[in-house]
Order: C-alpha cells, then sequence, then structure tokens
C-alpha cells in the first residue's frame, strides 16, 4: 500500500500523520485556535522522520474551516507534493469529520451531522447517511436552519464537528423526537483518519485537487475609494 502524510490545520487544531496502509507510521496532534504556522513544519519533520521511506502522496484538508489555517495547510501541502514530485489530494472537512464518526466505531447505522464553527453567528454544515454518503451540499447557515438538513425519518441522529454543542442546541429544541448522539474524537479532523480516508482515491487523485473550500467570502473590509 501507499504511504501517504496526511496534515490539517483547518480548524481549531493541527495534526501530521503517516499512514501505510493500516499501519500508521506516526502521528502527531494538539488543540489550537491560532499558531499552526508555527506548529505545523516541525511536525511534518518529526513525521516524516519516522517514515521508512518516502510518501507516495500527501493529503490536505480543503476545507471549510478558518481562512487563515486553510490557507496554512494547503500551502504546505502543495509545497512538499512539489518538492517530492507526487500528487497531493484535497478532502473536504466535512467528509473527514463523517469518516471519523464511522470509524471510530461509536455508532452504526445512524446518519451523521458534522457542524464546523464559523467564528462567526451561522456554522458550516452538511449531513450524510449511514454509510458516509453526503445528503445535502456542504453550506453556511444560522444554526436555526439546520432542522431542515435532517434526513427525514430519521429517529437516531450522530453529531460530529466543533460545532456540536451550537447544533444540538437548536437541534433538541426543534426536534425532541431524535434521539442525538454527540461523538467523542470527531470535533476536529485527525490526519490518521485523513489518510485512510484518502488511500481509495489515490488512482483518481486528480479529481481531488487541493484547493480550498469557501462556503461564504472572507471577513474583509475593501477600503474606501478617496
Amino acid at each position: 500500500m501507499p504511504l501517504i502524510l496526511a496534515l490539517d490545520t483547518a480548524t481549531t487544531g493541527c495534526s501530521v500523520a503517516a499512514v501505510d496502509g493500516a499501519s500508521v507510521i506516526a502521528s502527531e496532534s494538539a488543540r489550537m485556535a491560532r499558531g499552526q504556522s508555527e506548529a505545523l513544519a516541525p511536525m511534518i519533520e518529526r513525521i516524516l522522520q519516522s517514515c521508512p521511506r518516502q510518501p507516495a502522496a500527501i493529503a490536505v484538508t480543503r476545507g471549510p474551516g478558518a481562512f487563515t489555517g486553510l490557507r496554512i495547510g494547503l500551502a504546505a501541502a502543495r509545497g512538499l507534493a512539489l518538492a517530492f514530485g507526487i500528487p497531493c489530494l484535497g478532502i473536504s472537512t466535512f467528509d473527514v469529520l463523517a469518516w471519523q464518526v464511522r470509524r471510530g466505531g461509536q455508532v452504526s447505522g445512524l446518519p451523521i451531522l458534522v457542524g464546523i464553527d464559523s467564528k462567526r453567528a451561522d456554522l458550516y454544515a452538511q449531513a450524510f447517511n449511514d454509510q458516509g454518503r453526503p445528503l445535502t451540499p456542504g453550506e453556511a447557515l444560522m444554526p436555526e436552519y439546520l432542522p431542515r438538513l435532517l434526513p427525514d425519518g430519521a429517529r437516531r441522529l450522530a453529531i460530529a464537528g466543533d460545532a456540536q454543542e451550537a447544533a444540538m442546541k437548536v437541534l433538541v429544541a426543534a426536534r425532541p423526537d431524535i434521539e442525538l448522539i454527540r461523538v467523542a474524537g470527531a470535533e476536529i479532523p485527525d490526519a490518521v483518519g485523513l489518510a485512510e480516508l484518502a488511500q481509495p482515491l489515490l488512482s483518481r487523485a486528480a479529481e481531488h485537487p487541493p484547493s480550498p473550500l469557501y462556503l461564504r467570502p472572507p471577513d474583509v473590509t475593501m477600503p474606501k475609494s478617496s
């Protein structure tokens, strides 16, 4: 199996892992609201020192998430891929978190709602079925609109992402008929899960470019013309 170097700085963490098939060669992660630019390079260096050979591909979360964090991770991933002369795959933060829910074994057979903190009044959200396939497109929306993402007929729902608390607060009030399960270990992306998710996509790397996934424009105020 190909060795994949995966890295994530999309939300409130920094994570790097080297995964060879079913074997995790090395991994390192830390929670942080900021500072990924200082933490990422040393993490990568330590993980690469543990690798028995050069990675065959780089995988990186492409968003949604924090604008600065996304740029840090994507720039590092692209630079490494260029230096090594290997493919670079970008995978959505939603997909990684939904995969972590399913791979963790805490819940099975349940639809999944991923909610990601946007650092504003809205949040990023996407719903998946019990097989991890998207039921809705990823979007930025106000929390009160979350109930419309829920699959018809659902009686139990797994909640992932670092906006779990905000999502559950709204859904408990709007849909008391649904049992909500907050999944531990699926609050922020993990580079091990990212690498696992990337493995079957390597043959179609060109279909998963490391381009940023932004669901709304950045918080920038243009200067007034004089």
